[in-house]
């Protein structure tokens, strides 16, 4: 059965049918991305959807990434596209990821966007697993409130506390269940590194030198992998370089996108 994700963007359409998919990371949502896809509808077809149980979409009982992939396709297919690059920020890499695994047919690349294919490592898998006792136990908002701290560098917090206050409000909303469902798919999901070296289009990766959510040095393992590839790592930039660095970390995307159609 067809899911729909609601889609917070307009959809810019043009005859080319060049398609850029944006999907955003956990505790986030599709108007994380407003600033991107103004400029990339410029170019291309530019969706940026709300992934289910974030942002104004509902939630999926016993949400997993596959079915997060599933509703995500089922939305690109009611809108008749066919092919597309998948832009995806930290989760959003996750489900980009096994979008190509369900359909690799349908990709012409993906850039994982402080992503990776790895699988969570021990420590990764038991800082979830203390995060969803955490919410369980003392409800959302002292895990979001560590989620947040985490996410920028201390120096763009202190710079755009009204941006980062924004998001926060918003993933005030989020249910706990959700959480709690979307971090143990995180903390499940498969190593998909193996997967890079088959890919037949470019991968591309941007990283954050003060990531501490998927740090660069991760990065630099795999982005060998792949055929074709493309890598940035950004100075004193955290989890969040198209808020920290929009300008240049657009002027990446819009570059590794335009390859994509190139070789596609």
């Amino acid at each position: 059965m067809a899911i729909n994700l609601h889609i917070p963007l307009p959809i810019h359409l043009k005859t080319s049918g060049k398609a850029v998919i944006l999907l955003h990371g956990f505790c986030e949502d599709g108007l994380m991305w407003q600033h991107f896809a103004q400029e990339l509808s410029n170019h291309y077809t530019v969706i940026a959807p709300d992934l289910p149980g974030f942002g104004s979409a509902p939630p999926l009982p016993g949400i997993t990434l596959p079915n997060m992939a599933a509703a995500v396709r089922a939305t690109l297919q009611n809108l008749d596209i066919n092919q597309y690059v998948v832009v995806g920020h930290s989760m959003g890499g996750y489900v980009a990821l096994e979008m190509a695994n369900q359909q690799p047919d349908a990709l012409l690349g993906i850039m994982l966007f402080h992503s990776t294919a790895f699988a969570d490592d021990e420590t990764k898998r038991a800082g979830r697993e203390a995060a969803i006792n955490s919410i369980q136990q003392y409800g959302a908002r002292p895990f979001l409130t560590h989620f947040f701290e985490a996410l920028f560098t201390p120096r763009f917090a202190l710079q755009q506390p009204d941006m980062v206050q924004a998001m926060k409000q918003r993933a005030a909303q989020l249910l706990p269940q959700t959480l709690t469902d979307v971090l143990q798919a995180m903390k499940q999901r498969p190593d998909y590194t193996h997967q890079l070296a088959d890919f037949n289009f470019p991968v591309g990766f941007i990283a954050g030198a003060a990531d501490t959510f998927v740090p660069w040095q991760k990065t630099l393992a795999e982005c060998h992998l792949p055929k074709v590839s493309s890598l940035h790592i950004l100075p004193d930039v955290g989890h969040a370089g198209m808020l920290e660095q929009p300008l240049q970390t657009l002027g990446m995307v819009k570059a590794f996108t335009d390859l994509c159609f190139l070789l596609a």
